[in-house]
């Protein structure tokens, strides 16, 4: 088994049932590729000795039993797997709430975000639920406690930095940004995109596309109506764009900071989906709707542009006064 790059792509090459398989992995480190290429593999499942299942063990067999059949799920077991690399790979039974304080110090020492942090959390808590209730593997499962998370500033592009964007590299990258300018899809969404789901008016992201794996319609601007009738025209791809991946669209996004001397945080493509949110509630767009256009798994997440819509607390206590002088006028009457 081994791993190579060849430009910004990592590959494997594994021996599996005699056979010598090469594949390009989504992984953007050597480790995560290595990760990739032993699961891959496939081999016997993990055997316990006497101190019990250990640390990486009980991790690939959630990853087996659950996150394989995930979209994230690369991402899930990359990311658990870096707690083996700080507690080290240590019997389960001995992940207390000590192993736990010593992950969480050694992740905050990286500068990572609460949200960041209580992502391990969450991940570390699954194994251990599943070696308690389902496995048994475990006597308790140690108190875990996510740190409450801060809403950090999120960009919102002005419409001469989204001119600056479209008019920047060419037709294809413009067209990009178009639609994610006018529908507040994910990146990943955008690039999955076939012509199979794109309507006269809506354009269908399936669940099995989407981070929250709910399904929805997304009415198209005329703008995006008329970029996808254009680009119609010479139909030679199944997918609406040719990139061939997320870390292309990465590359033209740098050059482009770099060209245009931009060092401020938050210029990032994702702030296109901000964007569109953002403008939809300073124009008076109820938030659940908002939630349902951009695929929210709640309107908890929608909430952080609520904010951006102060007129309606005014209107608010406007309604509040009315009501008081009406009731003041019967009195008096």
């Amino acid at each position: 088994m081994g791993v190579y790059k060849r430009g910004a792509v990592w590959y494997y090459c594994i021996l599996k049932g005699g056979r010598r398989i090469r594949k390009a992995t989504k992984a953007e480190t050597k480790r995560a590729a290595e990760v990739e290429a032993a699961l891959a593999s496939g081999g016997p499942p993990p055997s316990e000795g006497d101190a019990g299942i250990s640390l990486k063990d009980a991790i690939m067999r959630v990853y087996n039993e659950e996150w394989q059949h995930h979209k994230s799920g690369l991402k899930m077991v990359n990311r658990t797997l870096k707690i083996v690399g700080i507690l080290g790979d240590i019997p389960l039974k001995q992940v207390d709430e000590s192993a736990i304080a010593k992950m969480v110090a050694y992740l905050e020492q990286e500068n990572l975000s609460q949200s960041s942090v209580n992502r391990y959390r969450a991940y570390l808590r699954r194994v251990l639920n599943l070696a308690y209730k389902k496995w048994s593997l475990i006597d308790r499962v140690p108190y875990i406690r996510n740190t409450k998370e801060v809403q950090k500033r999120f960009k919102v592009y002005s419409a001469q930095e989204e001119d600056l964007i479209i008019n920047y590299n060419g037709r294809e990258f413009a067209d990009l940004a178009i639609l994610l300018f006018d529908t507040g899809m994910r990146l990943g969404e955008a690039l999955g995109l076939h012509w199979v789901e794109v309507g006269a008016d809506t354009i269908t992201i399936w669940a099995d596309a989407t981070k929250g794996g709910k399904s929805r319609g997304i009415p198209m601007t005329q703008r995006v109506r008329e970029m996808l009738s254009r680009r119609r025209m010479p139909l030679a791809f199944d997918r609406v764009f040719g990139f061939r991946d997320q870390h292309e669209v990465e590359r033209i996004w740098s050059r482009f900071k770099r060209v245009q001397g931009i060092v401020e945080e938050g210029w990032v493509i994702h702030a296109m989906r901000h964007t569109f949110a953002s403008r939809l509630v300073q124009r008076g767009v109820d938030l659940y709707t908002v939630g349902t256009l951009l695929g929210h798994s709640t309107i908890k997440v929608t909430e952080r542009y609520a904010h951006l819509n102060p007129s309606r607390l005014a209107q608010a206590m406007r309604v509040l006064e009315e009501g008081g002088d009406r009731v003041a006028a019967e009195l008096h009457s």
